[in-house]
């Protein structure tokens, strides 16, 4: 495929802008390894996979790279020591609470956008600084007015008396060039200057709508009462769940580095009553897309108010294993990367994850990266593993305990095991 072989991510991005038939070609490369960078685009991923069903074309996604919303001044960017506070923060681009809540009349306002409220309080104190330093040059100004007053009105009578006289002048030579080329014919009619035909004008068109346009607008700002959350790149468990149930080609998966916040699922409960609504109800708690996937609703995901708080709606909280336990139902699944995540331990990848993964299985997992993982350092089974040697080392209940370890060792390496 030609398009396959365009290098730069945004040139293909503006390919599904060409026609249908580029935009059906170049679907699949868009997709296959979508890059994401904020929790913003992230949570607009996930809604544009359920409505369109392109997940399907998902192979590769990385989350590892995940930044927060706070924008550092250029004083901070390069010393690493100094921390932004969040309090302090005018300002700050929007995260996936932003795309919850864009609905909201409240949290979705384009009134209380933190970028534009920020330069409208500049502005404020702009004009204060103008109008204090104004009134201040005005008691100066007036002292000067009051003995000036008589050189003004005598400079009033000049200027009526020369205006007058141009007047007369400009009068005078209208009526004379209209007398002197009344006998000339009209420019382009017969005998006309040949020079003149050649001058043309610049007219500038608009062909295209910027705003329709692929990367036409920046990354959006959040609103000014979710700024508390400016210094933060928490992911819901919701959206990780999401991703793996629409996207079932995944070959590739970095959760490194990942940030969770807590998630509910919600489940609709059936009623004990003989209606119609008792056939309906269990529908609900699962959503079909485009390519025909089950897909559950999470709380992070949907707004919901209290009047949606029935007796009917369950809200069952997600945990950080229901990851694992999702990661187990890949069957394609060749790289999996989940470093620097400190809720992992021997027994829930063993419990979660070994016991039941589909690519294990099949022999499609090629290797298992779990660097820097654990609530402790350096521990052994936080390391990159190949599809043989995780399953030899996972195999049993226990940790296996190497005869130099010392009691110390072996008490740290049981932290974080029950938690």
């Amino acid at each position: 495929m030609v398009i396959s072989l365009v290098g730069d991510y945004k040139t293909t991005i503006s390919c599904l802008y060409v026609s249908k038939q580029f935009n059906k070609a170049a679907t699949p490369v868009v997709y296959s390894s979508p890059v994401l960078n904020s929790t913003y685009r992230v949570a607009q991923l996930v809604s544009s996979l359920k409505e369109t069903g392109n997940g399907q074309w998902v192979k590769s996604l990385d989350l590892s790279h995940l930044e927060p919303g706070l924008i550092p001044d250029e004083d901070y960017k390069d010393d690493d020591n100094n921390s932004i506070s969040s309090d302090h923060v005018e300002y700050a681009l929007a995260s996936w609470r932003d795309w919850k809540y864009k609905d909201d009349p409240l949290y979705g306002s384009n009134l209380l956008n933190s970028y534009t409220l920020s330069k409208s309080k500049s502005a404020i104190s702009c004009d204060s600084n103008f109008s204090t330093a104004s009134s201040f040059t005005s008691k100066i100004m007036t002292r000067l007015k009051s003995s000036d007053r008589e050189l003004t009105r005598m400079g009033q009578r000049v200027k009526k008396m020369f205006k007058w006289k141009a007047k007369i002048k400009r009068t005078r030579s209208s009526i004379s060039k209209k007398d002197h080329g009344s006998g000339q014919q009209t420019l382009y009619g017969d005998g006309a200057d040949d020079s003149n035909i050649g001058i043309t004008c610049s007219v500038k068109f608009q062909v295209k709508d910027m705003k329709n346009q692929p990367f036409s607008a920046g990354h959006p700002f959040t609103n000014k009462f979710l700024l508390k959350y400016a210094n933060s790149k928490d992911l819901p468990i919701g959206y990780i769940l999401l991703f793996i149930d629409l996207c079932p080609n995944l070959q590739s998966l970095n959760l490194s580095n990942l940030s969770l916040s807590d998630d509910f699922q919600i489940v609709y409960r059936k009623p004990n009553v003989n209606s119609l609504i008792e056939s309906v109800i269990p529908a609900i708690n699962t959503q079909s897309n485009d390519c025909g996937l089950q897909i559950d609703h999470y709380f992070s995901d949907r707004n919901i108010h209290f009047n949606d708080k029935h007796s009917h709606t369950e809200f069952h909280k997600l945990h950080d294993t229901d990851i694992l336990v999702k990661l187990s139902q890949l069957e394609s699944l060749r790289e999996l990367s989940m470093c620097n995540l400190p809720w992992l331990n021997y027994r829930v990848i063993r419990g979660s994850f070994i016991q039941r993964s589909a690519s294990m299985l099949n022999g499609t997992l090629k290797c298992v990266d779990f660097t820097n993982s654990g609530m402790v350092r350096d521990l052994r089974w936080a390391k990159e593993f190949t599809c043989d040697e995780l399953d030899r080392y996972f195999q049993p209940e226990t940790e296996p305990i190497i005869e130099e370890e010392n009691e110390h060792d072996v008490l740290v390496r049981g932290i974080g095991m029950n938690y």
